[in-house]
C-alpha cells in the first residue's frame, strides 16, 4: 500500500516514465531478494542449508535452460518429474506477463490514481482463482485444477461494480465542481454590479 501511494505521489509530482520506474523497481527487487537469501536457512522458510545454495542455484539454472536430467521435487522432497524445454517457455511466459501486468498497472496509476490501481489489483485475485479451476490450463503446467467456487465469480462482479462506480464518480464530481465554480462567478458579478450601483467607480 505504501509503495502504491509513493508511486502515485511520484507520478503526480512530475513526468515520470513508466518503463524507467519499472526498470528501477526490478533491479531493487533483485537486490533485496539476494539479501533475503539467508532467511531460507530458517525452518519456517524451508530450512535450506546455505552451504548447498550454490548447487541449488546451479540446478535452477540448468532447469531454466531445459536440461532434461535435472529432477523436479515437490515440498516433501519426492521427484515429480524432470525439466524440459517447456520449463524455459513457461518461465519466460510468466516473466513477460508479470512485466506486462505491472506496466499496465503503472499506466493505470499514472493516468488514474492509487485507488484505481488498488481496484485493478483486487480484480486480479478472483480472476486468477478462476483460472486455477480451468482443467485444460492447469494440465498444461502440471497442476491439478481446483474446484470452481462461486465466491470467485461474486468477487469479480463486486470489483467490476466498484470500477463502474469509481468511473462514474469522476464525471459527477467534475460536474458539481463546474456548477459550483459558475455559481461563484455569478455571485461575484452580482456583488460587483451592486457596488457599482451605489455610485462607486468600478
Amino acid at each position: 500500500a505504501l509503495s502504491a501511494v509513493y508511486k502515485d505521489f511520484a507520478f503526480k509530482r512530475g513526468d515520470l516514465d513508466v518503463f524507467y520506474l519499472t526498470a528501477c523497481v526490478s533491479w531493487v527487487q533483485l537486490l533485496v531478494t539476494w539479501c533475503y537469501l539467508p532467511l531460507l536457512s530458517l525452518p519456517a522458510f524451508g530450512g535450506l542449508d546455505l552451504a548447498s545454495l550454490p548447487a541449488v542455484l546451479a540446478d535452477g539454472a540448468s532447469c531454466f535452460v531445459g536440461d532434461t536430467s535435472t529432477p523436479v521435487y515437490d515440498s516433501t522432497g519426492s521427484v515429480t518429474g524432470y525439466c524440459s524445454s517447456f520449463t524455459t517457455a513457461i518461465t519466460f511466459t510468466f516473466s513477460l506477463t508479470g512485466f506486462a501486468g505491472g506496466i499496465c498497472q503503472l499506466f493505470i496509476m499514472k493516468f488514474g490514481s492509487a485507488s484505481l490501481y488498488a481496484l485493478s489489483s483486487a480484480l486480479a485475485v478472483p480472476i486468477t482463482n478462476v483460472c486455477f479451476s480451468v482443467p485444460g490450463l492447469m494440465q498444461r503446467v502440471g497442476i491439478q485444477a481446483t474446484p470452481f467456487s462461486w465466491s470467485n465469480a461474486v468477487g469479480v462482479v463486486l470489483v467490476v461494480t466498484g470500477f463502474v462506480l469509481y468511473a462514474l464518480k469522476g464525471p459527477l464530481n467534475a460536474g458539481v465542481a463546474a456548477h459550483s465554480s459558475s455559481s461563484d462567478k455569478i455571485s461575484h458579478i452580482d456583488s460587483t454590479n451592486s457596488d457599482c450601483s451605489d455610485g462607486q467607480v468600478c
